[in-house]
This record gives C-alpha cells, structure tokens and sequence, in this order.
C-alpha cells in the first residue's frame, strides 16, 4: 500500500536516499501508520507562471493515480487561509480521481508546525541552550526565518525530520489548530480509514 504526500519542498517531504521528510513524518505519527505503508514525498508540481495553487493541486492529485491516498500540504504564505484551501479543494476536485485525498494549510508556512514545540527543536536541532517558547506559531509572519534564527543557521531537511519525530503531537495540535488542526482531522477522516486507522 502506498500513500503519496505532497509539500513545497524538498526539505519538507524528503531528500532521496537519504531521510524521510518532516511532513512524511507528521503524517505517519497522526496516523500511526503500519510498516507495511510506503509514504512517497514528493514536491508539488512547478508551473513557472502557468497556474497558481489550483493547477499544482490538480496536476498533483492526478500523478498519484495509482496510490492508495493522497496527501498535499501547502503553505499559507499570507494569503487568507479560506481562499488559500477553497483554491487547494478546487484543484483536488478538479483532477477527478477516486483516490482518497487529504489537503493540509500551513499557516503561515510549514515551518510554523516546527516551532510549536521548544523541546522538540533544541533535540531534533542538537542545540545545547535552551530554545524560547515562540508565541502563537500560526501568527508569526515569516516562520522559517524564525526557525534559521533559532538553530543559527540553515535548517536542513534532515533536521526537520528530527524535529518532526520529536515534536509533542499534542502540543502541535494545540499551537496550531487553524494549520496542523484541522489538517489532522482531515488526515484521519480520509486517510486513515485506507488502512484502518484514524477517525
């Protein structure tokens, strides 16, 4: 059984051959995911120019025919999260397949669900001092900037699956209910039943 999931980027759904991506990670915790369940991250379709969130959507819910479930996560890069999903559902319904699919807002960005948890990010970061509780991950305006500040540097893919594994579930549901929240619930909803976990 294969399960497909889709983000922006590399960092965030996998680097080949080398780790499981942040986002795989997430789904395969909320789930709890058998080990017979292949999780394939993939980046979201490049158009340069050619179409918005819609068409990505679309295009990446068609690729995965084939696969037991979808999922596709994006970030809300300060758009209004309503017309940012509504444009994500548009695209998903549009491909017109049976798979079953899920569709996840990262409000802000992806990177907002790594913040939620200090501890998770002074273990998965390997950091030595302490990390500072960030406020209302959700409403800082530019996460991964917030992120390199912490870990002074660069946060690579590999970390973010560190944090992903360490991170607090339900500190993350909590920290981020409009974002990670209410993309759990529907992970559980559409997903899970495919291999008879979730709701």
């Amino acid at each position: 059984m294969k399960i497909r999931v889709v983000g922006e980027g590399t960092r965030d759904v996998s680097t080949p051959g080398k780790h499981r991506g942040a986002l795989c990670v997430l789904v395969e915790r909320a789930l709890g995911v058998p080990e017979w369940v292949v999780l394939e991250g993939r980046t979201l379709p490049r158009l340069h120019g050619r179409g918005g969130i819609t068409e990505k959507a679309k295009l990446a819910v068609t690729a995965a025919a084939g696969y037991d479930g979808i999922v596709v996560v994006v970030d809300n890069d300060g758009a209004p999260p309503s017309e940012r999903i509504q444009a994500l559902r548009k695209g998903a319904q549009a491909a017109k397949s049976a798979t079953p699919c899920a569709l996840g807002l990262a409000i802000q960005e992806f990177e907002a669900w790594m913040i939620a948890d200090e501890k998770a990010l002074q273990s998965g970061l390997r950091l030595e001092r302490p990390v500072k509780r960030q406020k209302k991950p959700e409403e800082i305006r530019d996460p991964k900037k917030v992120l390199n500040e912490i870990a002074g540097r660069r946060v690579t893919g590999e970390e973010l699956a560190r944090v992903s594994r360490e991170i607090d579930m339900e500190s993350l549901r909590k920290r981020c209910p409009k974002g990670y929240g209410r993309f759990e619930e529907e992970l559980k909803e559409r997903i899970g039943p495919v291999f008879g976990t979730g709701a």
